[in-house]
């Protein structure tokens, strides 16, 4: 499971567990997507952060980040997701060496026909689609949707923002869901909120455990942390 959340590998994983996942709808946690590379893009920004705002630090962090995102896209196997969201993450970084602002519609479709370029079967493939539509979702509906509601604390926020962005990715995967699989995940929004949180937990110890497995104590403390949360 540990292998299947962090690098995508699910060969291990038995029928009953692959169900689980499917039923509730939160398969897509075990196929290396757009949040992880989002959480690992995220993560390098803050790590970096104290590199400053001028341009040559800004290239520099921007080149760093580069070299990590398609090194995990490498290890991953390059899969249409995490290919997607890696180009798409990349458009920011060259638009931050530059100083410029980056639109996520703008991006997502400039990733969509670079990939298309590279490889024009990627568009028959189910995953392509249902990833594009989902991030297309997000991108269109997910502010209206989190300006509905203004949630009184941080605790609240934090899980009416996941509210909003598995309602605006549904949004738009629903159709080619119900055409390419004959069923609907009703439990998909209760099922995303907690498992979409403890997987954004996992990955992030996932990153931590690389860093910290070397070190006495402290990598055997976080190793057993994401052996008992997984």
């Amino acid at each position: 499971l540990a292998k299947a959340l962090l690098i995508g590998v699910r060969d291990e994983l038995d029928q009953d567990q692959k169900m689980a996942f499917a039923r509730s709808g939160t398969m897509h946690v075990l196929a290396v997507s757009g949040s992880h590379v989002a959480l690992i893009y995220g993560f390098l920004l803050f790590a970096f952060k104290s590199f400053g705002e001028r341009r040559r630090w800004k290239i520099l962090r921007s080149v760093i980040i580069l070299i990590v995102l398609w090194s995990y896209a490498g290890i991953t196997g390059a899969t249409p997701s995490v290919l997607r969201a890696t180009a798409t993450f990349s458009l920011f970084c060259v638009a931050d060496m530059f100083g410029r602002n980056s639109d996520p519609v703008n991006s997502l479709a400039a990733a969509a026909f670079a990939l298309l370029v590279w490889d024009p079967l990627m568009l028959g493939q189910l995953s392509f689609q249902l990833s594009f539509l989902a991030v297309l979702g997000i991108a269109l509906f997910y502010r209206p949707i989190l300006h509905l509601w203004t949630p009184p604390n941080l605790v609240l926020h934090y899980f009416w923002s996941l509210v909003s962005v598995s309602i605006a990715a549904q949004l738009m995967t629903t159709p080619l869901a119900l055409l390419s699989f004959k069923a609907f995940p009703v439990w998909f929004l209760p099922a995303n909120i907690i498992i979409v949180t403890l997987v954004n937990i996992g990955v992030v110890g996932g990153i931590l455990l690389l860093l910290t497995l070397p070190v006495p104590i402290l990598g055997p403390f976080v190793a057993d942390a994401l052996g008992g949360l997984v």
